[in-house]
């Protein structure tokens, strides 16, 4: 059956190799898939060999690399890295992965490569002079490509972080008026010192002018002379520096509301004493003016500062620091802008409990982890959707090594496997994809969606299998079951084990044991297994015997009750008739009753027929008894005329009889000759003895008792002869011995 693959992890692609990084970041795609054949039954565990192609084509065509790897299939599943792949592969277009498994034809369809396998070019600049990565915000991790620019950056929400470029960064005339919009470049945007008097076109300019706005453009004109004269029209922008002002010259009163900005501040230039107690109000600052660069760490009491005089809008965004919020300070909903705690960066998001770490928020670009209680509690690297809810201690820490893997509580409890869940408990591992262990201690459920409620050291390992607790129980079969009990054993699929040492083995067995301290196993596939040494009782609670019914048993028509060997015993219907004992055995629907033994085949050896009558050896009686084949009677019967009937197979005597009786010798074994010894005739007048043989055999003898005769011989033998269909005699006595009164074929000794 041809084997398919299913995606059950996706496709995790690293970046590709670039500059100083070569050695750090490998250029390999992680790939996790399920191996099964058409009808989605996993494959057999074992190795296979398994081809792996990259095409820019999603049907024919020629790979573009291709990798052969020998894999260890496990349940369907397996995992491997692809690559490292040729520099030819830029990643810039799509492709398709196509699989082979062995020698089969290559899977359909191939497989595309998401958003994810693209990111390769997120270290690669096609022609770009510099790419540049930085932790800081001067150039961004998202900086993609460039095919011709002479620095590849770009960030979230601005093209350069303030103050991020120097004049030493810049060529001489490099930036021109073309290239700046008009108003966009702020003090923020210059470094210190960056603009010096080669920067500046002097050109129309005398020595000794400045800078001055005319209200319309910048003209070069001599400094003014007269005190106070100064406008801020007169002062070129940055013109007025620290070393030109006197201390305390300039007063409040002198300068504009919310005209001094950060960058007119040199770094800790305002401290608490040079501001008047409350005398710093909201209409005083500028937005963003201060950051925390311009304020000496500590210097700012609430002294300084006027009732609601700094706002959201006066604070730079990142400028508050841990350092800068007391370690007393309540941080609440409340005061609040907006009802958000967090990070902008990927750095994670850590709340602690008495100085120590209780919940931790790790960022993911898919889904972001979450993993509380013990510090040491820890989530794979590369894992993303991964949640630990808490517990863990030191040495018994709690893991999650796969993606959406989660653990609710507990310590010591691993999920390795995709989508599966702990809830509880120590030392319990779940290595299936989407398997779940309630609890309990050391229990592994590695089946795919497998399931282990509690208990102890139990093993769910058969694909959907289930184990709702006990001790030592293995659930290994497809879909098998152990509800509890202790070492179970579940092996067949859909099987079922459950009390004590239950070994269903078989695919649908269902074994049941009682506490008895030995296996009791299952022998053949869709077995009913029952070990109850107290018995089973259905419709009673107190058994008498392995087996009680109480109420009827029913075989519906055209079913069987096997024998011992396994063979077919017939049809049945028994009753019980009325308040009676009597018993009566057949089908009741008008057909025969037929016994069979080992005779010929297709031959019933007796068949009571629907009339009544009973045939011995023939399926068609015609009397009321129809004997095909020889008949041996042993004893006597009685006729239909009261006649008393002997049947005689070997010798015997009749010393005491006393009535008129027919004897009948009917033996075919030749080493068991019949002789029959009459009684004394002495007394008996007119009793009949009639003697027939009625079957090829040596002669019958008669012999008289107490030296009386027969006709005057001492013995007389009757024989079947050839011709003969029957051979007998007819004797009477007379009162003192025998007379023949009718015979066929007798031979008399003394003849």
């Amino acid at each position: 059956m041809k084997a398919r693959a299913a995606i059950l992890i996706g496709l995790a692609l690293l970046l590709v190799p670039l500059f100083h990084l070569e050695a750090q970041i490998p250029g390999t795609l992680s790939y996790q898939a399920f191996l099964s054949d058409s009808l989605g039954v996993p494959k057999a565990d074992g190795a296979y060999t398994i081809t792996f192609g990259l095409y820019n084509v999603e049907t024919g065509g020629t790979a573009l690399w291709t990798e052969t790897k020998d894999l260890e299939v496990k349940q369907g599943l397996f995992y491997t890295h692809l690559g490292p792949f040729p520099s030819s592969l830029r990643f810039d277009q799509p492709y398709w992965l196509g699989i082979q498994v062995g020698s089969e034809a290559e899977l359909a369809p191939r497989i595309p490569l998401t958003s994810v396998g693209y990111s390769f070019m997120a270290l690669r600049s096609d022609s770009a002079q510099y790419a540049l990565l930085a932790d800081s915000a001067q150039y961004t991790k998202q900086a993609l490509r460039s095919d011709s620019a002479q620095f590849a950056v770009q960030a979230d929400t601005a093209k350069v972080a303030t103050s991020a470029l120097a004049a030493a960064d810049l060529a001489d005339d490099a930036v021109t008026s073309g290239k700046i919009a008009d108003g966009t470049i702020s003090t923020v945007d210059l470094a210190d010192n960056a603009v010096t008097p080669a920067k500046i076109d002097t050109t129309g300019a005398a020595a000794g002018q400045v800078l001055v706005y005319n209200g319309e453009s910048l003209t070069w004109q001599p400094p003014p002379t007269s005190g106070g004269s100064i406008t801020t029209t007169e002062l070129a922008d940055n013109a007025v520096t620290s070393t030109k002002i006197l201390d305390g010259a300039v007063t409040t009163a002198k300068i504009l509301d919310g005209d001094v900005t950060s960058g007119d501040l040199a770094d800790n230039a305002v401290t608490s004493t040079k501001i008047l107690d409350g005398a710093v109000v909201a209409a005083d600052l500028a937005d963003n003016a201060v950051t925390s660069a311009k304020i000496l760490d500590g210097a700012v009491v609430a002294a300084d500062l006027a009732d609601n005089a700094v706002t959201g809008a006066k604070i730079t965004d990142g400028a508050i620091a841990g350092e800068d919020i007391s370690a007393t300070a309540a941080v609440t909903v409340a005061s609040l802008t907006t009802a958000q705690v967090g990070t902008t960066d990927p750095a994670a998001l850590e709340l602690r409990v008495n100085g120590t770490n209780a919940l931790r928020l790790e960022p993911h670009s898919t889904s972001p982890n979450i993993i509380g209680g013990y510090s040491g509690n820890s989530v794979g690297a590369d894992v993303y959707g991964a949640t630990i809810g808490g517990g863990g201690s030191d040495l018994s820490t709690n893991q999650v090594t796969s993606n959406y893997g989660t653990v609710g509580g507990g310590n010591n409890n691993i999920v390795n496997g995709e989508r599966a869940t702990i809830g509880g408990g120590h030392d319990n591992i779940a290595d299936g994809s989407r398997a779940t262990i309630s609890g309990g201690k050391a229990n592994q459920a590695s089946g795919y969606k497998s399931f282990i409620g509690g208990g102890h050291g139990n093993q769910a390992s058969g694909w959907k299998a289930t184990i709702g607790g006990g001790n030592a129980n293995l659930a290994s079969g497809w879909n098998a079951t152990v509800p509890g009990g202790n070492s179970n054993v579940a092996g067949g699929g859909f099987s079922f084990a459950a009390g004590r040492r239950a070994k269903a083995n078989h695919d649908g067995a269902f074994v049941w044991a009682d506490t008895t301290d030995e296996d009791f196993a299952s022998t053949a596939a869709n077995q009913f297994l029952i070990r109850a040494s107290g018995g089973v009782g259905i419709g009673t609670a107190n058994p008498g015997a392995t087996l009680d019914v109480a109420g009827n048993v029913r075989i519906p028509n055209d079913q069987s009750i096997a024998g011992n060997s396994g063979n077919d015993i017939g049809y049945l219907d028994i009753a019980k008739v009325g308040t009676s004992n009597e018993l009566i055995i057949g089908h009741g629907n008008n057909s025969d009753l037929q016994f069979v033994t080992g005779g010929t085949s297709g031959i019933p050896s007796m068949v009571i027929a629907n009339g009544g009558n009973v045939g011995i050896g023939t399926d068609n009686p015609g009397s009321v008894l129809d004997v095909n084949g020889t008949a041996n009677i042993g004893g006597l019967f009685t006729t239909g005329g009261g006649h008393v009937v002997n049947v005689v197979s070997k010798t015997e005597s009749y010393t005491t009889l006393t009535s008129d009786r027919i004897i009948l010798c009917a033996t075919q074994d030749p080493d068991f000759p019949v002789t029959i010894t009459l009684h004394s005739a002495v007394g008996v007048r007119g009793q009949l003895l009639s003697i027939r043989n009625i079957k090829p055999s040596d002669p019958v003898t008669i012999t008289p008792s107490g030296g009386e005769t027969i006709d005057g011989m001492s013995e007389v033998e009757i024989y079947l002869s050839a011709y003969d269909d029957i051979t007998g005699i007819t004797l009477v006595s007379d009162g003192a011995g025998w007379w023949i009164i009718s015979d066929v074929a007798v031979l008399g000794q003394a003849m």
